[in-house]
């Protein structure tokens, strides 16, 4: 089958590789002139998400820091989680976005850029049986074919800055429905001196004023042109079908196949991604799939930033602060998955009933604070 790929993100280029891997022809349309260019996307992505395209690249030369802790402002009140080992890694997004649609060409894939693609007809004798839309939030393929609308987005605005950071390997996130309604504010160290700073909301005509009000809070001592993205926080219904002799499949941002409590989209996107390169032939295979693949996962994302969304800064300190006393701080330390939340409580249930004495042990160290292990 003949599957034509439009956006060379990693959406795009992973559809591209898994498409030939399944015995499909592909060709791979990006509007600019070179993949993961300009950079609108942030580059701290789990260990575990980087690990699962471990098959189709090498992510370590794109490795520009290490981050094993995390620290949560609620509104003021805080909630730190440490752990032993890496749990993510910020990368060259843009270099890695490229590197990722190079794989797929090496693989064979036939690449256009720099020409916006439209949907009429083939390139030359080349007519596709399948598009893949991996074109982002804001699909034109998804509106060519008028499929479903997502129905909420986030706004964001990130800048590269230089600022000194007392502990390069933690990131931190500022939750506040003031200044940053619906969404948060964040600090991702890229070393000692230079980081990328950002916030997002719900809420549009919050942007500007909480990005000046991160400004003042974080004091950087300069920064770069921030650059915008919008962000789908919601799937759509329909993500596949068939029109005329053409199936048509989204996949990544396209599809709203993101994380809803942090916005990032390579994991879940690319798992998706894979999914509609192999399933190209068959539409409702493919929704089926990432349904029964993601869709828990996603759900569970969906509620958690639903749940700070609505929640007054009062309630925000309140939560950070029962949290930190029921000791959830070092469950998460112990069990956290950045991406699939709904393991962490499947794998610590699991270790308390098949432990001896474990269910004790967990007692007694999470009594001992928020810093122990």
């Amino acid at each position: 089958m003949k599957v034509r790929i439009v956006g060379a993100g990693p959406s795009g280029s992973v559809a591209a590789i898994s498409a030939m891997r399944s015995g499909h022809e592909a060709e791979l349309h990006e509007e600019h002139a070179r993949a993961g260019y300009p950079q609108h996307c942030s580059g701290l992505i789990s260990k575990e998400g980087l690990g699962s395209l471990s098959d189709m690249l090498d992510y370590e030369p794109h490795v520009i820091n290490r981050i094993s802790c995390a620290s949560f402002d609620f509104a003021g009140e805080k909630f730190e989680i440490r752990r032993k080992t890496d749990t993510a890694f910020v990368i060259d997004r843009a270099e890695f976005d490229a590197a990722l649609a190079q794989k797929a060409e090496e693989e064979g894939a036939r690449m256009f850029y720099g020409k916006r693609y439209l949907h009429t007809g083939g390139t030359g004798s080349w007519k596709p049986e399948a598009i893949i839309g991996a074109d982002g939030a804001l699909s034109a393929t998804a509106r060519h074919f008028n499929f479903p609308k997502i129905r909420k987005f986030a706004f964001t605005l990130k800048a590269r800055a230089k600022i000194m950071s007392e502990e390069p390997h933690k990131v931190s996130l500022f939750y506040d429905n003031r200044n940053f309604p619906g969404f948060f504010g964040w600090l991702i160290p890229h070393d000692e001196c230079e980081a990328e700073i950002g916030m997002g909301t719900t809420r549009q005509e919050h942007l500007a004023p909480g990005f000046r009000f991160l400004l003042k809070k974080l004091k950087p001592d300069s920064y770069e042109k921030p650059a915008g993205k919008v962000i789908p926080l919601h799937p759509r219904e329909k993500t596949a079908g068939v029109f005329g002799r053409t199936n048509v499949l989204l996949a990544g941002d396209a599809a709203g196949h993101v994380k809803a409590s942090s916005g990032g989209g390579v994991v879940f996107g690319t798992a998706g991604a894979r999914l509609a390169g192999a399933l190209a032939h068959s539409p409702s295979e493919y929704e089926a799939a990432w349904r029964r693949e993601i869709s828990r996962d996603m759900l569970a994302h969906r509620f958690l930033q639903g749940f700070f969304e609505i929640q007054p800064n009062p309630a925000l300190a309140l939560t950070a602060g029962i949290s930190r006393r029921l000791g959830l701080d070092y469950l998460f330390s112990l069990h956290g998955n950045m991406d699939r939340p709904t393991r962490i409580f499947a794998s610590a249930l699991s270790k308390a009933f098949n432990s001896p004495g474990a269910a004790n042990r967990e007692g007694e160290s999470i009594g001992a604070g928020k810093d122990a292990g």
